[in-house]
């Protein structure tokens, strides 16, 4: 209370606004978008359960402030934004969630990284296929780090049955993004080698967000067979075992 005495006005509001961030997963950016982007008939309900809550003044003001909030001409409080975004989740729809952990994990994503061995052979949809396989048996929701886990606590409103279903369904997604670039990246090989054209060996490395799987066609290979990139396995396991601590906690908050 001392701290925020000896603030100016300017700094309790980057203070209050950074203090919301990281309740949302370190920025709230993408957040401030999506709400600036609802028309006047989308936005009439939250601002009026912003008014419920916090009365018709507060709503007055949201209302008349909006759009120099949208254009920049005015600073939206720390505390207002923290007050009026709470209202926020409710209102969206499951794939509006989803999206917003989407562009948090675009730019925040943990490194994830494994190598896939195949043979010229080997389909395409079968590396794929591995590849997915790989990620289903060694990723889970203790991988989300801290910031991943406030948003999704944010996002699911206190609610466990949405928290899990916005967990599995972007995990889902976010595998099957990593299987369909090998298996792009392997049909291009095959073409490759349909051509007539004599491989040695090739390795690539596909990047989807957090992950980046290695993908190496041995002539002598048959099959496919996908590895955890030995570099970067002690410091994944350090890392997992972090978040694995912050996700059992944000759940026991959830059942609380």
């Amino acid at each position: 209370m001392a701290i925020h005495n000896h603030m100016t006005e300017r700094e309790r509001h980057v203070h209050e606004a950074a203090e919301f961030a990281k309740e949302v997963g370190g920025t709230d950016h993408d957040v401030k978008q999506w709400f600036f982007a609802l028309n006047a008939a989308a936005r009439r309900p939250i601002l009026q359960a912003y008014g419920r809550r916090y009365g018709h003044l507060a709503q007055a003001y949201a209302e008349e402030t909006f759009d120099a909030w949208k254009a920049g001409m005015r600073r939206m409080s720390g505390m207002v934004a923290k007050r009026l975004y709470t209202l926020l989740p409710p209102h969206m729809d499951v794939g509006e969630r989803l999206g917003l952990v989407e562009s948090l994990w675009r730019h925040h994503a943990p490194p994830k990284e494994a190598t896939a061995v195949y043979g010229p052979t080997t389909a395409p949809t079968e590396v794929g296929a591995a590849v997915k396989t790989y990620f289903d048996h060694h990723a889970s929701g203790h991988d989300i780090p801290s910031q991943f886990a406030s948003r999704f606590h944010w996002l699911a409103s206190n609610d466990a049955v949405i928290h899990q279903e916005l967990l599995n369904r972007f995990l889902e997604l976010d595998r099957a993004r990593a299987a369909t670039a090998a298996r792009e990246v392997a049909a291009v090989i095959q073409q490759h080698l349909a051509s007539g054209k004599r491989l040695d060996s090739f390795k690539h490395i596909v990047r989807v967000d957090g992950l980046a799987i290695t993908l190496r066609c041995v002539p002598t290979a048959t099959g496919v067979r996908v590895t955890k990139s030995k570099q970067h396995k002690e410091a994944q396991d350090h890392d997992a075992a972090a978040a694995r601590r912050c996700a059992d906690d944000t759940v026991a908050r959830l059942h609380a």
